[in-house]
């Protein structure tokens, strides 16, 4: 047989769990039971024991850490990390509402007349009758602006060293 039909041969046998299989002699089974309990339980005093060392060792390195207080400036860090995230995506959310609640006021206004002032009309006229950008009109606006201000720039300097 070749190599890839014994590992095809022995992947399609049904495993065996021998745990579940007992001795026909009742004290034999009476010890393996025993056997298998006290090995679970085993396996989990372990798991406590590790997870207590691995705590007393983080208290430790932390004890022993350098005076500089490097350590603690890092975890103020990633604490401060952490809370602009959540700031973010709660903003993120905040905006997708905000979007969404907008979209349910102007499909709501599907019978209103062309002469009606809609409420965010109204907000986009000042008190002296001109208009007023809205926030992604004025961050376009201002994209552009220093897009043309940087080739400006560019453009002096260039013609300020070609004139030397």
């Amino acid at each position: 047989m070749s190599k890839n039909c014994i590992y095809i041969y022995l992947h399609l046998q049904p495993s065996l769990q021998w745990s579940k299989y007992a001795y026909k002699d009742q004290a034999r089974e009476k010890q393996r039971l025993a056997e298998i309990e006290s090995r679970s339980s085993n396996v989990a005093s372990e798991r406590e024991k590790s997870a207590q060392e691995k705590a007393t060792r983080e208290e430790r390195a932390k004890r022993n850490s350098a005076w500089s207080g490097k350590a603690t400036q890092k975890e103020i860090r990633e604490l401060r990390r952490a809370k602009k995230a959540k700031k973010q995506e709660w903003v993120k959310k905040q905006a997708a509402s905000a979007k969404n609640e907008d979209q349910v006021k102007h499909e709501g206004r599907g019978g209103a007349s062309d002469e009606s002032v809609d409420s965010d009309d109204a907000s986009s006229i000042s008190p002296k009758g001109k208009s007023v950008q809205s926030g992604d009109e004025e961050q376009d606006d201002w994209a552009e602006y220093t897009k043309e201000r940087k080739q400006m720039k560019k453009a002096m300097q260039a013609s300020a060293f070609t004139g030397l």
